[in-house]
């Protein structure tokens, strides 16, 4: 195939003919090409005079051009494209619980600090509600506008075979998965509830991207980091009340220090001398990094 037919051949005017060996050769070739750097380029184009080929290498040029903006348009597209890396939170369904009720693989960090963690039902202030026919609704059930309320044993109706805004469908052959309640108080700096990532970062990561749900049940920010001061992502309760039921999903991109040796956690952020009391419920954590190399 020939690539670029002004430095393949030199063209003189009076003497190329169309009795020409070689003129007949590039003819064919440009013909016939069918890979991407021909691009349809139709025979009528094709003269017998240097004239004609000067014609065939501008649209062959033109339509190389149009070739690469298109190229360049759908690279562009491809790079916005987040595909789900692995999450960096073991038992982030927390369905594994240690004996003093805390999930297994997680602590919490904060000296001179009150940190509490509950697992709870995910029917728990309206998170999920059952997913069932009409004639099994529960009698203790709850209209959605009583989430806060609702728990295990009164959850909230979100219809039939619909288990609300979150996950619609959840309980058709659906992974288990519990939620979390958590509380920080006390006057120390931090005050967070931490993971050590379950996977090996290869090529140091110092940014991630997370997404979880949250409710407010007390305090205005909430924050998840890496490492413990908690800022990293940072969402305020006015944001998370005007979502259904109050959830809201946190969901976003932070920096960390450049390690692979890593504790991920969330809590209360610590900037700006915050100290308030915090108590919120959190559902379904992920958290995956995006600048490693690779990770098992």
């Amino acid at each position: 195939m020939i690539r670029n037919p002004q430095n393949a051949l030199k063209v003189s005017t009076q003497a190329q003919t169309t009795r020409s060996p070689m003129w007949s050769g590039l003819k064919a070739a440009l013909a016939s090409c069918a890979s991407a750097l021909c691009l349809a380029l139709p025979v009528s184009a094709l003269a017998d005079d240097a004239g004609g080929l000067k014609k065939i290498i501008a649209i062959q040029e033109a339509r190389m051009r149009d070739f690469q903006t298109k190229l360049d348009a759908v690279t562009r597209e491809m790079k916005k494209v987040k595909t789900a890396g692995p999450n960096l939170w073991a038992n982030s369904d927390f369905l594994e619980v240690e004996s003093n009720g805390v999930p297994k693989g997680w602590t919490s960090y904060g000296s001179g600090n009150n940190i509490a963690v509950n697992v709870l039902h995910p029917y728990t202030s309206g998170f999920i509600g059952p997913y069932v026919g009409s004639g099994s609704k529960p009698a203790s059930s709850l209209p959605p506008e009583r989430a806060d309320e609702a728990t295990e044993n009164s959850p909230i109706w979100y219809g039939e075979h619909h288990t609300g805004p979150r996950i619609s469908r959840w309980g058709w052959g659906a992974q288990p998965f519990k939620v979390l309640k958590a509380s920080f108080s006390g006057p120390g700096e931090f005050a967070m509830f931490v993971a050590h990532s379950a996977q090996h970062i290869s090529g140091p990561a110092s940014r991630y991207r997370a997404s979880m749900y949250v409710k407010f049940i007390k305090g205005t920010k909430f924050g998840i980091s890496q490492d413990v001061g908690g800022n990293g992502l940072v969402v305020d309760r006015a944001t998370c009340d005007k979502e259904p039921q109050r959830w809201c999903l946190v969901s976003g991109e932070l920096y960390g220090s450049n390690t692979n040796g890593i504790y991920l956690g969330f809590g209360r952020p610590s900037a700006g001398g915050n100290r308030e009391d915090l108590e919120v419920l959190v559902a379904l954590p992920y958290i995956t990094p995006v600048d490693a190399l690779w990770v098992k």
